[in-house]
């Protein structure tokens, strides 16, 4: 890509995937204006090639050690307000007082999925699954087995015990809760956009008896400077989503999954494959990713649909999709003409998350879009 791609690249992340942060939203114009920083993305891998890589380099910089640009990142105690002349110059030296640093992390690292905000939709989705699945009358929860194909640091896989409260601002006094299981666990919080889902009063109908995950970049938890880059993956003014992350931290070093690290692609889904081939058969095999084939590249997703419609068919296994509009086109075509969900940020289909379940029970990948929501969970509205 040109210098020229890669600054439209980074103007458009500005004007259009971060206006819940006015921060971000100016560095990435004035980034764009760096040939510097234009470069060191340019370097990084394809893939990976994303504004929100830079801008995370940044924050974990930030975060790492005192600057003068972290005046502006409230994440570092910073009080600053964007629009403040300043920025322009403790910008340019920090590009210059780190440059090595943001290179070698651009280059090298990658973006990671650690936002447990989602869980409160994907709770929804298996509530739904499950009610198709379970015998009219029964009160037993279905056995499933969830496994997060780029699980990061596997904190999607702390559902059971997380707690949350879905709230519907068009039925005045309309909400339901679920506690979580302690003190300290995620408490998430959901608005519910159009008609409410049958099944979110009901009482969980499911039960997670395995657990597991893989991803290319594995996250230890036990070291420091990883959960410091979780941390830059956030956006900076975000208070709510950092102390929810930390509290998923701690949920998932106190009951931990099993999380195997593997090379992308066909190593990925080699464990996937093997961890299926090992679960009991009076088990349901739950399959989700969220927000991480969006890094995929157009053969590679055309090889993961392949491989996992195999899978699919022969494990009697539930593919749950959660990606932006192009990567669930690629993946599953385009959507029925669904209704708008207004609001900012909401008009936009590149600001919204498409959820998907998907079987293959003859052999034939059936896909069902269920529901669209915020990137991080903050609201969903259910189309199933």
């Amino acid at each position: 890509m040109s210098d020229h791609d890669i600054a439209s690249l980074l103007r458009d992340f500005g004007q259009h995937h971060c206006p819940e942060e006015p921060l971000y939203q100016r560095l990435c114009e004035r980034l764009a204006q760096s040939s510097q920083a234009c470069g060191w993305l340019a370097a990084a891998e394809p893939t990976q090639r994303k504004a929100n890589l830079l801008l995370a380099a940044m924050h974990d910089q930030v975060l790492a050690e005192p600057s003068a640009l972290g005046a502006w990142f409230a994440s570092a105690g910073g009080t600053r307000a964007p629009d403040d002349a300043g920025l322009d110059t403790a910008l340019e030296d920090f590009l210059q007082a780190h440059a090595a640093t943001l290179a070698h992390s651009v280059r090298t690292r990658s973006t990671q999925t650690n936002e447990v905000g989602r869980c409160a939709v994907l709770w929804l989705l298996l509530q739904d699954l499950t009610r198709a699945r379970r015998p009219l009358g029964s009160t037993e929860p279905v056995r499933m087995a969830l496994f997060d194909f780029g699980c990061s640091a596997g904190l999607n896989l702390g559902l059971p015990w997380m707690g949350m409260t879905l709230r519907s601002p068009r039925l005045p006094g309309r909400q339901t809760s679920h506690p979580a299981t302690g003190p300290d666990a995620p408490q998430l919080s959901c608005e519910l956009i159009g008609p409410w889902p049958p099944h979110a009063d009901a009482p969980t109908a499911f039960e997670l008896t395995h657990r597991a995950g893989v991803d290319p970049a594995l996250i230890d938890l036990h070291q420091p400077e990883a959960v410091r880059w979780l941390r830059a993956c956030l956006w900076p003014s975000d208070t709510v989503r950092r102390q929810r992350l930390d509290a998923a931290i701690a949920l998932a070093r106190a009951h931990p999954a099993a999380l195997h690290q593997a090379p992308a692609g066909q190593g990925c889904l080699q464990v996937l494959e093997a961890w299926l081939e090992r679960l009991p058969k009076d088990t349901w095999p739950i399959i989700l990713n969220t927000w991480v084939l969006y890094y995929a590249s157009g053969p590679a997703l055309a090889e993961h649909r392949s491989t996992l419609q195999h899978l699919l068919r022969r494990h009697r296994a539930t593919w749950v999709s959660a990606e932006d509009l192009h990567t669930s086109t690629t993946l599953f075509g385009s959507p029925p003409t669904l209704p708008p969900v207004h609001g900012v940020g909401r008009d936009q289909d590149h600001a919204q998350t498409f959820w998907v379940t998907a079987q293959a029970p003859e052999g034939e990948l059936q896909a069902r879009y269920v529901a669209r929501s915020h990137p991080h969970g903050q609201w969903v509205r259910w189309d199933a």
